[in-house]
């Protein structure tokens, strides 16, 4: 095959193109212009790149889990009102991401990308642009978002909770409504996989 037909798909492609240059020449990249620059490509980079960060290292990182569940139940909620992007609360807006770590995981990611476009197609897009796809995706993000925000800090769990996330964004960017619909399977072996966790959450929300 040529190298062609191993090019990202364009959405993941073109998303991973925003990032660098969002990354090129900065300190610090303001979260207001990164989610700002993801939600001019729609919902999809914006869960894709909050799931990928809660999978990447990053996610362990004190208080990241409830960061990206507030960030993650924001965006769902837009997705159900209609609405582009995301709508920060100011005190989160202003928040600024260190450049040389962000920089450091798009190095990582740009292999994946290689890999990942072997997969992915634009294939099924009436199903993932159905609205009752969206809103099926945006209630899983809601719920799970809160699970992270309130009990995030169960070591393993929101990266349970993230990998349906993750699915998600990947079809929704690349216009591949198979890997949405394997996304919506895999978010019900995951609310499988917190309700057989029950017993140590309820401990560690009493214990807390």
């Amino acid at each position: 095959m040529t190298e062609a037909s191993h090019a990202a798909p364009p959405g993941l492609a073109g998303l991973v193109a925003d990032l660098h240059a969002i990354a090129e020449g900065q300190d610090k990249i303001p979260l207001r212009d990164l989610l700002t620059t993801l939600g001019a490509r729609g919902h999809g980079p914006i869960i894709l790149v909050l799931a990928g960060l809660m999978l990447l290292p990053t996610g362990m990182l004190p208080g990241m889990p409830a960061a990206i569940g507030v960030l993650l139940m924001l965006t769902a909620t837009q997705m159900i009102v209609g609405g582009k992007g995301v709508s920060l609360p100011t005190f989160i807006a202003k928040i600024n991401i260190p450049s040389g770590p962000f920089r450091a995981a798009l190095v990582r990611v740009d292999p994946m990308c290689k890999r990942i476009s072997r997969v992915l197609h634009p294939r099924w897009n009436g199903f993932a642009q159905n609205s009752v796809t969206l809103l099926l995706i945006a209630l899983i993000l809601l719920a799970a978002s809160a699970v992270m925000i309130v009990i995030g800090a169960i070591p393993g769990l929101p990266f349970i909770l993230c990998i349906p996330a993750l699915l998600f964004g990947l079809g929704l960017t690349a216009g591949d409504g198979a890997v949405v619909a394997v996304g919506l399977v895999t978010s019900l072996g995951a609310g499988y996989g917190v309700t057989r966790l029950a017993p140590q959450i309820l401990g560690w929300v009493l214990g807390g």
